[in-house]
């Protein structure tokens, strides 16, 4: 402390301040990062140590809050799984499986859908034990995959309707009769 006494700066425009390194990392640097020694020096000082452990507690309570109500939400936005999870719900019958393959967001599927989500084999390169052993599916994958499911689906004499798009990633409803009788991956 007596140090930082003795290297602050004593009058002119910065009075009060200390001499800071200021690296041009906006918006966690300014002009004004200099007062952060300030701030700092009255925390350490003996007279405001009894406020610590307030100062910490508030602090990770307001940082808890910010993520909770600002961070979170600005960021589910952008994931394309929720979107695409509401227009599972507003269709979906009783009974239906939702699944996903090759896409970010197979667990956000099973807290934004009813249960019953499962995930389909990368294994299963051409969806075909997916679309035979499912009597009414709802899958989400990559869009570059649709061309291929849905030409499969047609082989196996299965419905395939694309449903909705978002981001490079397809939510494709297969229904229709059961595939024929030995069919790859039936059961």
């Amino acid at each position: 402390m007596p140090h930082s006494l003795r290297t602050q700066i004593a009058d002119g425009e910065h009075k009060g301040s200390w001499e800071w390194l200021n690296f041009g990392l906006e918006p966690w640097e300014s002009g004004e990062s200099r007062y952060l020694g300030a701030t700092v020096a009255a925390i350490a000082s003996r007279n405001w140590n009894w406020l610590a452990p307030y100062v910490l507690g508030a602090t990770s309570g307001a940082l808890v809050l910010f993520i909770a109500f600002v961070a979170e939400p600005a960021a589910e936005a952008l994931k394309p799984i929720p979107p695409l999870a509401q227009v599972i719900e507003a269709q979906r019958a009783p009974g239906a499986i939702v699944a996903a393959r090759s896409v970010a967001g197979t667990y956000a599927l099973i807290f934004y859908t009813e249960p019953g989500v499962v995930t389909v084999d990368a294994s299963d390169a051409d969806f075909t034990a997916a679309i035979c052993r499912t009597p009414d599916l709802y899958l989400v994958t990559r869009a570059a995959d649709v061309p291929r499911l849905v030409q499969l689906a047609a082989t196996q004499g299965r419905r395939s309707t694309a449903l909705a798009r978002r981001d490079g990633v397809m939510l494709v409803h297969v229904d229709g009769p059961a595939c024929a009788e030995g069919s790859h991956g039936s059961t």
